[in-house]
Order: structure tokens, then sequence, then C-alpha cells
């Protein structure tokens, strides 16, 4: 799957580079690591004057940074890897028209931020919730700090472009992407533990406490009136309904859960799977998780695999990949095994 080349020290989120010369292996990563410490966006990305739209960070947002840096940092202790400290700098702030524009998107964007590994930086459009800004920004450095590497595409052109973030990685010729949805269901997955694991603290932290408050009394009506396990787990996705302004200045209520819902399904089919048939090895589903969470910050995908296809038959793992490109039958696949 990939070649076993010496790692980089690294100094950008990049750790390993795959084809291509020693020559030409050297200048991409001394390009990534110059990224990394001088975050020249105008000069990796295609809209002029990007830096000048950027927005100062307010002492919120720095404080959510660092709070975030922090938190992913000991997730990485708990799997035994090292720190990896993203600086300030390298998460830039815009307007959400401005954002839009930076993602090219043509209608509105419901995204709110992004990792760019050829800019080595986060992306975010200025949220006014402090809940979801540091949840989005949570997801995005755990793209960020999770095992990466640059291929030279084997194209005509022969570029140099991501091949593996955490659990994904793409084709030689750059054109097939597999696992993704199974690198994204993780990363939220984590963001929701961070979330519930750390309820307690974020509603003692006063940039915090009165959202958490207030989704607590709200989940907990939404729970009152479930009348499914779907309900229930709906109720328990909700991280966040904030007052929005609409035609006429009526204000309604929007409501924000933990995104990636089906892949979070179809992670979560494959973890029970993985874990009724395997009782003897684990003692319980969240151990099974463990193995995935490693894989996917450490860049080893042997232990992922071995245990899939151990347990669901042999090519079970590459399967599961190669559907990528549709989650229903993704889900139906693993429901069959």
């Amino acid at each position: 799957m990939e070649s076993m080349e010496p790692k980089f020290e690294k100094k950008s989120s990049i750790q390993r580079i795959v084809g291509g010369s020693d020559e030409e292996k050297e200048k991409v990563k001394s390009f990534l690591e110059e990224r990394f410490t001088d975050q020249n966006i105008d000069e990796t990305e295609e809209i002029e004057g990007l830096q000048k739209k950027e927005l100062e960070k307010t002492t919120e947002e720095v404080e959510m940074i660092d709070l975030v840096n922090k938190e992913t940092n000991k997730l990485l202790a708990k799997y035994d890897l090292p720190e990896s400290v993203i600086p300030r700098q390298n998460v830039h702030i815009f307007s959400q028209k401005n954002y839009e524009e930076l993602r090219g998107r043509t209608e509105k964007s419901t995204g709110k931020a992004h990792f760019a590994s050829y800019s080595q930086a986060v992306f975010m459009r200025r949220i006014n919730s402090n809940i979801i800004f540091t949840k989005e920004a949570f997801h995005e450095f755990l793209h960020f700090k999770s095992y990466q590497a640059f291929q030279k595409q084997m194209t005509e052109e022969g570029r140099f472009n991501l091949y593996r973030l955490g659990l994904a990685f793409y084709s030689r010729d750059g054109k097939r992407e597999y696992f993704r949805n199974l690198n994204e269901a993780l990363t939220e997955e984590l963001v929701k533990r961070f979330y519930f694991n750390n309820s307690e603290e974020l509603k003692n932290n006063p940039l915090f406490k009165k959202e958490v408050e207030e989704i607590e009394n709200i989940r907990k009506v939404f729970l009152d009136n479930a009348k499914t396990k779907e309900d229930e787990k709906r109720a328990m996705d909700i991280i966040e309904i904030t007052p929005v302004r609409k035609k006429g200045f009526k204000k309604i209520r929007e409501i924000y859960t933990f995104t990636n819902s089906e892949g979070r399904d179809m992670l979560n089919n494959l973890l029970d799977k993985l874990y009724q048939k395997n009782q003897d090895k684990f003692k319980d589903q969240e151990e099974v998780f463990d193995v995935f969470a490693k894989s996917m910050l450490d860049g080893n995908l042997l232990p992922v695999g071995k245990l899939v296809d151990r347990t669901l038959g042999k090519g079970s793992f590459r399967k599961i990949g190669e559907l990528d490109n549709n989650i229903e039958e993704q889900n139906k696949f693993i429901e069959s095994l």
C-alpha cells in the first residue's frame, strides 16, 4: 500500500513522501515546511488578496484555539504519540462571504472550516457560537495532526499531492479516494467524545457555560419526548441550537448536530460486528474504536486491516474501501458480513 521510506522529522503535517527522486522529495518537503512556518497563504490559495481578507482573531478565538491544541495533544498522548502544536497563525478566520469564496462555492456554503494540507493551514469562517467554533476547530486539528503523506502521482503531469490523511488514501493516479467515510466518521466521533467526556469542564468554563447549560436543557426535552431509539440518537447528536434572523426580523431556532451521521452509523455498525465476534479479545466496543483511532493518528493501517479481515473474511477491509463512493452500499456490505 505504501513504500517503507524513512520518515521525515515533523516540521510540517506531512510525515512521508512517496514516489519521485530524492531531489524532488527534498524540494516538496522544504516547501511544506516553509509553508507551515511562514503561512504566506496568498501564494498557496487561488484568491487574490486572500491574506487581506482574513479577520483578526478575537481573544476568545485565541483561547479556543489554544484549548483545542491542548486537548488534541491529550488525545495523541493517549495513543502514545508525540504532541503536535499547531501555531495560532496557521488558523485563518474569514467572514462567511469570504470563506465561501475561498471554498469556491457557487451556492451558499454549509461548511464552516477545512484543513488544507498544501497550505499547512486551517481555514474557518467566523462562528458566533463558541461551542460550534471549538467543535469545528477540534475536527480540523485532528486532520492536521493525523498521519499524512504526499505522493508523486503516477500521471503524465506527475504532480505531488496528498496521498494519505489518517485512514484515507488516494490511488497513485490521484483519481480515487478510499476510506474517506471511515476517516471522517472516526474524526467526528472523536470530537463527540471530547465534548461529552469534558462536558462538566466546558460547563465550568466561562467561554462555554451558558451554551452548555442551555443545550443540556434542550437535549433533555428532546430525550423526554423521544419515541424510538433513532429519536434518542438524534437528541444525543444535538450540540447547539442558535437564534437565527430570518425575513421580517423573525427569529427561529437552528439546530446544529455532530456531522456525518450516516458515516458514523456505518462506523459503529462495523465496530459492533468486530466487538461481538471478538469479545474474548476486547473488553468493550470502545477498545475496538481505539484500534481504529490509533491507526488514523499514527498511519499504521495493518492493525485495522488485519482485525477486519481476520474477523469478517479476507478482502473485507479492501471491499469497504472500494465502496467509499456509496455509503449506502458500504453499509449494506457491512451488514451482510
